[in-house]
């Protein structure tokens, strides 16, 4: 993440932006005990954002010194702190994964509003939450959906639900792995049988770690919903790669997401914020412009005295003539 966030320090510096960077070690765990020493600093006291802090005796000391003191304060990671309901000064970069599938079910319901939507049940079903909701809100907007089971075979039961002339989408219960090849199997003997009509695929952010199914992906045509995601095609994905590479004489790791892509679209972020509006960057918030390499920005403010959680979301979209395209559905 630090590497990262060098690499967007190098690049607002070749941009002509006029920056000073402090890095400060803070401890681990729950021994905050050089966090208290530090933030008695001078140093400290005359900075205009702080970005860090990974667990909640960490996050909590720095909010109410960013409260104190009206400094801006970055929290990178966490997803669940409660610092943010009540410190004007914080942005949470992580989105809160209840408020990603809420925007997902009003985004779905847009774009499929005229589609034959059926949801593929299985016993793991770890995506209760998101389908419970999901059907909550087709019900709301008087939007018919037919449900069937994995358990049994799909080729005879689901056939009789598909519809020629509309886009099939199949929703499965499960993000899990074996649960999509197993559904990929099915859909491909009813394909077989049935080329002429359309069916898509809809799942979720852990699809894009399944590298093995992407050429599945496209025979289908199939979104994801995501707060994040590479684009390893991307012209400024692969710049980004050679240029970490070139620094620091290895590759990026390979872990979704992806920590330099992460420390590096955070940094680009807000040191325009800064740079462009300054220390009160928060009301203009919303014309703060980027093409972020991973992590899609759209920050919100959580109540009338909190701070600001992003919001953000990507529909992935795997076409048939394989390529992809993502788009930004966070308004």
């Amino acid at each position: 993440y630090y590497e990262g966030f060098l690499l967007a320090v190098e690049a607002m510096k070749n941009s002509g932006v006029n920056l000073e960077l402090y890095v400060f070690e803070i401890g681990k765990g729950d021994n905050t005990s050089k966090l208290e020493s530090l933030l008695e600093t001078m140093e400290m006291r005359s900075l205009h954002l702080i970005i860090g802090g990974v667990n909640d005796a960490q996050i909590r000391l720095i909010s109410d010194f960013s409260k104190a003191h009206n400094i801006k304060y970055v929290v990178p990671f966490s997803q669940s702190n409660s610092e943010v309901l009540n410190n004007g000064n914080i942005f949470q970069v992580n989105p809160i994964g209840s408020a990603t599938q809420t925007k997902a079910s009003s985004t779905f319901i847009n774009i499929f509003r005229n589609a034959n939507i059926i949801f593929v049940t299985e016993d793991q079903n770890n995506k209760k939450e998101f389908i419970s909701e999901l059907q909550h809100n087709l019900q709301g907007n008087q939007i018919k959906f037919e449900t069937l089971s994995l358990n049994g075979t799909l080729d005879g039961t689901i056939k009789q639900l598909l519809k020629q002339g509309k886009e099939n989408v199949i929703i499965p219960s499960s993000a899990d792995s074996n649960t999509l090849k197993q559904l990929i199997t099915e859909l491909k003997e009813v394909k077989e049988t049935d080329s002429t009509t359309t069916i898509r695929l809809f799942g979720y952010p852990e699809w894009q770690t399944y590298s093995d199914q992407i050429d599945d992906y496209h025979l289908f045509g199939t979104y994801i919903f995501t707060p994040f995601f590479i684009n390893k095609s991307d012209s400024n994905t692969d710049a980004f790669a050679r240029n970490f590479n070139k620094w620091y004489g290895r590759n990026l790791m390979d872990t979704h997401p992806s920590y330099g892509m992460w420390g590096y679209d955070t940094g680009i972020f807000f040191m325009t914020a800064l740079s462009r509006y300054g220390t009160r960057f928060e009301k203009e918030i919303q014309k703060v412009r980027m093409n972020p390499l991973q992590f899609v920005f759209h920050f919100e403010r959580m109540n009338n005295w909190g701070g600001f959680v992003n919001n953000g979301l990507y529909f992935i979209y795997y076409d048939t003539n394989g390529r992809i395209s993502k788009t930004d559905r966070s308004q």
